[in-house]
């Protein structure tokens, strides 16, 4: 028989050299290192653990980790978010994988901290995102068999992708509390609640890097002219995710039909050529229904199996929603529902697709309240699945270290989402005939 001795050095020796951990949600992290980083610093070395109440998930104390600042507008924030990235003891980065997303190597906390340079009421509830991405999964799942899969049949059939039968096409976030432990720190500190979102792999859209049919791309705040112009789909305007060498050729041919459709030498009558009809009117009611006003130019997945220079078929998914629900731009007590308007219509593409499709927008938003995925009551239940996640304690705490504002409440989500879907009501109450489409 084994002595501890034993054991113990087995068990040390598998930790030394994982490199994939497949793990539950924790909803409690500590992280010691020699400071909590800031811009200026940069990725600091690290070493934390992952824990769901008083129980380790995960620990790693190889050393060789860090965790930094992520994202653009965040490192500006009162909050920051954070990233871990992960390695062990031999250096070599470490997949982890939360529940049924996809495994990554880096591990994203939201902090939805607000901006003091920006006149905007920022999601100190912390929830809107979460609760916009799984309403996006609901709306987009809300389709006959095999058109609720979200990605067409013959991306499902590609058995080399981890995740064939849970890919979400969309983030998705689990709330932790997390705490950092410094130097001269006996215990650790509470630093505040987070939110865990699943990053935006490839793997999570079932797309293969590998194959140069495979795209996946995102417009970072592009310009007015954006779906028009293909000079940009070699500037940071848009950024690839996949193929490996992607060809701008490909992307271009939806851009330059859509131009010549605004120009009147094209028509959106012709999209089953280009486009999946039903993920861009549902991308467009689900981003009136929640005022993300900040999806149509920045902050969305361009996806297509099939692109190339001469055919391709293209696809949207949504990403990056804490600006929802009255979160708006100049607004610092919120935006009213009926006030936001036509969000889609700040861009003239949008505005003409719009126009075109108004008889199948408006049935598939009638649809889908008649069948309460578009409902106040449907929105709750998302919303508590969330909310019940956080340490009530915890929240309170938060608020406490970087204070919270009227807008970020529960009361007035799903108080602005039940006036925006009567406001919705009454405009598409009288549409045009439909377009023969589906």
């Amino acid at each position: 028989m084994a002595n501890v001795a034993e054991i113990d050095n087995a068990i040390w020796g598998l930790r030394a050299s994982e490199v994939y951990v497949p793990l539950p949600f924790p909803d409690r992290v500590v992280i010691v290192a020699s400071q909590v980083p800031t811009e200026a610093s940069g990725a600091i070395s690290c070493n934390f653990a992952l824990m769901s109440g008083d129980d380790v998930l995960y620990s790693n104390d190889s050393g060789k980790s860090t965790v930094e600042i992520q994202g653009q507008s965040s490192k500006l924030a009162s909050k920051a978010n954070l990233k871990i990235k992960v390695k062990n003891a031999a250096k070599n980065k470490v997949s982890i994988r939360f529940g049924t997303w996809d495994e990554s190597t880096s591990i994203t906390f939201k902090g939805y901290g607000d901006i003091p340079a920006f006149t905007s009421a920022f999601d100190r509830s912390m929830v809107r995102e979460a609760i916009s991405l799984e309403l996006w999964r609901t709306i987009r799942r809300a389709h006959p068999a095999p058109y609720n899969r979200i990605g067409p049949w013959y991306a499902w059939s590609n058995k080399t992708l981890s995740l064939l039968t849970d890919a979400q096409f969309s983030c998705d976030c689990r709330a932790v509390s997390i705490y950092f432990q410094q130097a001269g720190d006996t215990t650790p500190q509470f630093h505040g609640v987070f939110m865990i979102r699943s990053d935006n792999t490839n793997g999570t859209y079932l797309i293969d890097d590998g194959n140069p049919k495979h795209y996946l791309l995102q417009p970072q705040h592009g310009p007015a002219d954006l779906w028009t112009n293909d000079t940009y789909l070699s500037t940071a305007y848009w950024e690839y995710s996949s193929p490996d060498t992607p060809d701008t050729k490909a992307p271009a041919r939806l851009i330059n039909w859509i131009k010549s459709v605004m120009a009147g030498n094209a028509s959106w009558g012709e999209y089953s050529q280009y486009i999946n009809l039903q993920s861009w009117i549902d991308y467009k009611v689900f981003c009136e229904a929640t005022g993300s006003f900040d999806s149509i130019t920045n902050n969305l997945m361009l996806v297509s199996y099939t692109a190339s220079e001469t055919q391709g078929i293209w696809s949207i998914c949504a990403y990056d929603l804490d600006e929802t629900y009255g979160s708006m731009s100049g607004y610092i007590a919120g935006c009213p529902p009926e006030k936001a308007g036509w969000v889609t219509d700040q861009d003239e593409v949008w505005k003409s697709f719009s126009e075109y499709f108004s008889g199948e927008i408006a049935a598939r938003f009638a649809d889908l309240r008649s069948s309460g995925v578009l409902s106040v009551e449907k929105l709750t239940d998302i919303l508590t699945f969330y909310a019940s996640r956080f340490r009530p304690a915890d929240v309170i705490r938060d608020q406490q270290l970087y204070g919270t504002n009227q807008i970020s409440n529960y009361p007035y989500i799903l108080n602005w989402y039940g006036q925006r879907l009567a406001w919705l009501e009454q405009q598409w109450a009288h549409s045009d005939a439909l377009h023969p489409t589906f």
